[in-house]
């Protein structure tokens, strides 16, 4: 396939050529016409004309190769029978379709004319020698010669346009990459403006959520200084609660002596009453202190009831403490859940110590009722002393009673120390995990004074990216308008 700029070469040689063989067909008609010798000029007119349209025609077809033979052809055609009219000139005219055939700058058209033209010079100078036959074969060497020179430049330049054709090809293809890259920059730039822009919003939302979470901190750290507050109060209300268990305990285990004596009391009624049959003086004596010891027992029951009371309404503001721990638990989160557990056994054994003083309180009523026949009893002994024996068997059993449920408050009030000390371990558990839980609170304090930091931290790289968000936009936007 020939290249471009030969064709176009070629082209423009055809149409020159072409336009001269009109020119020199038209002026051979013409002078044939005046000097009245049309007839023996017929021959070459008609080929320079024939050849004229002939090449016109594969012109007009886009056959510029088939149109440089031609008229090439017609040159020879022309040239060779006036070589063999003028030999003397035939060097001359012989240059004439060698110059034609060098115009096209292809090889294979200049060696076809220069060797058809060259043996015809040579066989035309060989077959008429002259006297000057030197000179002859002098000028076919120059004839040679010019046409070996001319066919090198032909070559030469033909090299020239193709290796010129092939560099316009790969700078063609370079323009074509070049524009492509830039369409490519062109487009990128655009998207990248758009992802620019896209990016500058994502980090005004990313601004406004770090904004968002520097106040959900600062709300964060102001609840919990509240809740390290209300921790501390929980603690010394916990403290308080706990000196109560313990003057409870102190109270105990006072109640637990007096019902130890009085049972030693009653114990020794039970032996008087024994030696009632012998000393009624030592019985009216004894029922008199026994109806003493029953006032006195009586006083202690109601002193009872009113510890019971105490005891009830220390379980109640367990249970209420234990709420509030429950409370404050549920809202430390995840950190409070082991102070919740604690609350709830905190609260279960309030219930437990409330029920256990309904007992107790059943317990005592019945013994206050027993005591209260035993002194209805002995208050009748005393008016008459005649059913004394009934009435020392009925002390005797009333006592044996007495002692009995002496012996079972004793340990029902044991138990309820028993269960008061569980409850003072408990509130000093509570108190510990109290003191965990404000040491929480302090390192979550700290975490969200670090978290605050980080926040601002967080912000300030926001900050600077947006401004390299700026700075790569405003290149960006430099570097598209370069290339628009």
């Amino acid at each position: 396939m020939q290249d471009n700029s030969l064709v176009k070469h070629v082209s423009v040689v055809n149409k020159c050529l072409n336009w001269f063989f009109f020119t020199v067909g038209f002026i051979m008609l013409i002078a044939g016409v005046i000097t009245k010798t049309i007839a023996t000029s017929i021959i070459p007119l008609s080929v320079t004309i024939v050849s004229a349209f002939v090449a016109f025609f594969l012109r007009h077809k886009k056959k510029e190769t088939a149109a440089s033979i031609v008229l090439v052809a017609s040159a020879l055609i022309q040239v060779l029978p006036l070589m063999l009219m003028v030999r003397d000139n035939a060097f001359v005219l012989a240059m004439l379709p060698i110059s034609v055939g060098a115009l096209y700058l292809n090889t294979w058209i200049f060696a076809i004319v220069g060797i058809i033209t060259n043996i015809f010079t040579i066989i035309l100078q060989l077959s008429n020698p002259t006297p000057d036959m030197v000179n002859a074969l002098f000028a076919c060497i120059m004839q040679v010669l010019i046409t070996i020179i001319l066919f090198l430049l032909v070559r030469a330049g033909a090299k020239l346009i193709r290796a010129a054709n092939e560099n316009g090809v790969q700078l063609s293809i370079l323009l074509d990459q070049l524009q492509k890259t830039m369409d490519a920059v062109r487009t990128n730039t655009s998207v990248l403006n758009t992802d620019i822009s896209r990016g500058k919003e994502n980090l005004g939302i990313v601004r406004e959520i770090s904004n968002s979470i520097a106040s959900a901190a600062q709300e964060i750290s102001t609840g919990i200084v509240s809740q390290s507050e209300s921790v501390s109060q929980i603690n010394q209300t916990v403290k308080k609660a706990d000196e109560k268990v313990s003057e409870l305990i102190d109270f105990s285990n006072q109640l637990g002596k007096v019902t130890t004596n009085t049972s030693n009391i009653v114990t020794e009624g039970f032996h008087n009453i024994n030696t009632l049959d012998k000393q009624m003086e030592i019985i009216n004596q004894s029922v008199t202190k026994s109806v003493e010891t029953v006032q006195e027992l009586s006083k202690n029951m109601d002193e009872i009831y009113d510890f019971l009371s105490g005891i009830t309404h220390i379980a109640e503001q367990t249970n209420l403490l234990a709420l509030n721990a429950a409370i404050e638990a549920a809202r430390a989160g995840e950190s409070g859940k082991g102070f919740a557990v604690v609350a709830g056994e905190v609260k279960q054994l309030a219930e437990q110590s409330s029920s256990i003083v309904e007992q107790i309180n059943q317990i005592i009523h019945q013994i206050k009722n027993k005591t209260k026949n035993v002194f209805d009893e002995v208050s009748r002994g005393q008016e008459a002393t005649q059913d004394g024996e009934k009435v020392v068997k009925s002390v005797n059993l009333s006592f044996e009673m007495i002692q009995d449920s002496f012996k079972n408050m004793n340990q029902y009030i044991a138990d309820e120390i028993s269960r008061i000390e569980n409850i003072a371990d408990l509130f000093s558990n509570i108190e510990k995990e109290i003191d965990r839980i404000a040491s929480i609170s302090e390192g979550h304090a700290a975490a969200v004074e670090e978290l605050s930091a980080t926040i601002q931290e967080h912000t300030a790289s926001i900050e600077i990216m947006n401004n390299l968000m700026q700075n790569i936009k405003d290149s960006s936007d430099n570097l598209q308008a370069v290339i628009q």
